[in-house]
């Protein structure tokens, strides 16, 4: 059975609420997914954002594409432990766990107007004020909450696509799931033609700047900055001239 909700106790009480709402959209999704794709029910993952995300001065939703070996975890309470107590993901520290530790890198620099990519600390010095009531937090979901269990690192498009079919067709979860999250910028990871599935995207306002696609994704009243990168474990990348850099102008 899934876990639809992270310890509660590791966020502030303002963000109980929304805690609340994400569990019992989770549960709904479940049910949904147990209906149409039974075999992939078990081996939901499900995510949101990690504590003190609201209180940000600028709320970052990251989306990546599926969660690898955590079937019967919560995303979010799990990485939040590899992230502030471990410092490992697996057997690599985290400063060499480039997933991750991108997400840290570009965070810092997007909620401090970007500094020089080569002066920001390392991703284990940035995890010890990450998701603290002083420091900086963000959200992150992926596209599929099937957790791919397999030795191949490729991403099982095969069961990610029979999952965002039943997620999509007669209700939406993943666009309802960011309304929840409510972020002012999403930054995904190379999902192409997949973004769709997200919800209303603004197909007048795209950009193609080489490294960096952005997009205005809507929803309701309002039109947020949505920006497809390469995927963050993308071989011989590098964070500050595939990503950094390119993020850094794109947002200006």
């Amino acid at each position: 059975m899934p876990q639809f909700s992270p310890n509660r106790s590791l966020f502030p009480i303002s963000e109980h609420t929304k805690l609340e709402q994400l569990e019992n959209l989770f549960q709904n999704w479940h049910q949904a997914i147990t209906e149409k794709e039974p075999e992939l029910a078990d081996a939901l993952v499900f995510d949101g954002f990690y504590p003190h995300y609201s209180s940000q001065k600028k709320r970052i939703l990251f989306v990546g594409r599926e969660p690898r070996d955590l079937t019967g975890h919560h995303y979010i309470e799990t990485l939040h432990r590899a992230y502030t107590i471990c410092r490992r993901i697996g057997e690599k520290p985290l400063n060499q766990a480039q997933f991750h530790s991108l997400q840290f890198y570009l965070c810092h620099g997007i909620l401090n107007q970007f500094p020089e990519y080569d002066g920001i600390p390392w991703a284990e010095e940035l995890s010890e004020t990450f998701a603290d009531a002083s420091g900086w937090s963000y959200a992150f979901m992926n596209l599929s909450k099937v957790s791919n269990d397999t030795d191949d690192w490729s991403t099982n498009w095969g069961e990610s696509n029979r999952f965002l079919e039943a997620s999509t067709n007669d209700r939406n979860f993943l666009k309802e799931q960011i309304e929840i999250i409510n972020p002012e910028l999403i930054i995904t990871m190379n999902l192409g033609e997949r973004l769709d599935y997200l919800g209303e995207i603004d197909q007048k306002s795209k950009v193609h700047t080489g490294n960096v696609t952005s997009w205005k994704y809507i929803t309701g009243d309002k039109s947020i900055p949505l920006l497809d990168t390469w995927h963050f474990s993308a071989p011989s990348k590098s964070p500050k001239t595939h990503f950094y850099n390119p993020l850094r102008e794109a947002l200006k």
